[in-house]
């Protein structure tokens, strides 16, 4: 019984210790990693986004995978290492395709497209069609479709700002119809091409400029 109770009162501060030894050097990555506080949130706010559509892969197509293949303890690890560094090198990516200082609203563009792929479009045509590759397309394919907003965009003469709130319009309608509701109302909707058409529409449409 006293072992028990000593185990218990032990694991908080376990906990709280192994905290620290990854809080303290996050906190000084933050504060000399870039070049100083600002212009490593700067960074690392960049690197987030371009994680996103790497997580909705991880997390809606590959289904954990492959952090779900290890012990329960390594799952996580494995796949935020992984979504880590495919982050940084999608931002360096978009570094390459945008100015550094605009590579945010390209960021969040792929995340929105890869998102109406998967949930709004049910990952129709792709999914069902294999294991693994399937994610990867779809990655692919909302970096295109993505990049190819953005520089449509910029080419129209839209601010980044303007561009970056129709983009967080759509991700609203994507959260409240696709995740709040899970599909409701168009999963009401029997046949896949009117239903598809109808979601696709439902989402894009109310956040068009008026």
């Amino acid at each position: 019984m006293v072992d028990a109770t000593r185990a218990e009162t032990a694991t908080p501060t376990a906990v709280s210790v192994a905290g620290l030894l990854v809080v303290v050097p996050a906190f000084v990555l933050m504060a000399f990693g870039f070049g100083g506080p600002e212009q490593t949130v700067d960074r690392l706010g960049a690197v987030t986004t371009y994680a996103l559509p790497m997580i909705a892969m991880i997390a809606f197509w590959w289904q954990d995978w492959p952090g779900s293949r290890l012990r329960p303890g390594w799952s996580g690890l494995t796949d935020t290492a992984i979504i880590l560094l495919v982050g940084f090198g999608l931002a360096w990516l978009g570094d390459m395709v945008v100015a550094a200082d605009d590579t945010v609203p390209l960021g969040i563009a792929v995340f929105v497209v890869i998102l109406q792929l998967t949930l709004v479009s049910d990952g129709w045509p792709l999914r069902g069609r294999g294991v693994h590759w399937p994610g990867l397309v779809a990655l692919v394919a909302s970096w295109i479709v993505g990049a190819g907003l953005y520089l449509g965009a910029t080419a129209a003469g839209m601010g980044h700002g303007f561009f970056s709130s129709l983009l967080a319009a759509i991700g609203m309608w994507q959260t409240a119809f696709f995740v709040a509701l899970r599909g409701w109302p168009f999963s009401r909707i029997t046949r896949q091409g009117p239903r598809l058409l109808a979601g696709n529409l439902g989402t894009c449409r109310p956040s068009r400029p008026s």
